[in-house]
């Protein structure tokens, strides 16, 4: 685990750019750390009494930081993983593609982060996608590399 991610600090103070930046969807979240067995029965119920979609993201979290960090935190970033790899890669090893200077710079990073996981298939998946929203020139851009 990351040096940054002993506690909850990074997390804490990220919360807000997961839902508005990231668009991490807190009923999703709590459903996936739910089957995780991350939450007691009445955790859960505290949770699911918020009506508000912000409350219960608030009260997620709020539960969370309460739990042992070294047990949770790789459940809450598998968890993350599910639906936001990019979110989860930025807490992991703090990697930001939208502050790059330039859309270029912001592909290399997104590219970085992409190919670091498994690259043979990553590769293919991207030129794939790529192929089907016809973007030959980001295609010509990869293959010169």
């Amino acid at each position: 685990m990351s040096e940054q991610l002993k506690n909850w600090n990074k997390i804490r103070q990220n919360k807000c750019k997961l839902r508005d930046e990231y668009g991490v969807d807190g009923d999703e979240l709590f459903e996936s750390l739910s089957s995780k067995s991350v939450f007691t029965v009445i955790e859960e119920k505290t949770i699911r009494s918020k009506n508000a979609p912000n409350e219960r993201f608030d009260e997620i979290f709020a539960i969370l930081y309460r739990k042992d960090p070294l047990r949770t935190i790789p459940i809450f970033l598998e968890a993350l993983e599910v639906k936001h790899k990019v979110a989860a890669d930025y807490l992991k090893e703090g990697k930001e593609t939208r502050k790059k200077p330039d859309y270029k710079s912001q592909l290399e990073a997104i590219f970085d982060i992409l190919l670091e996981k498994n690259p043979g298939d990553m590769y293919e998946g991207v030129l794939e996608a790529l192929q089907e929203m016809n973007r030959d020139d980001i295609i010509g851009e990869i293959q010169q590399v």
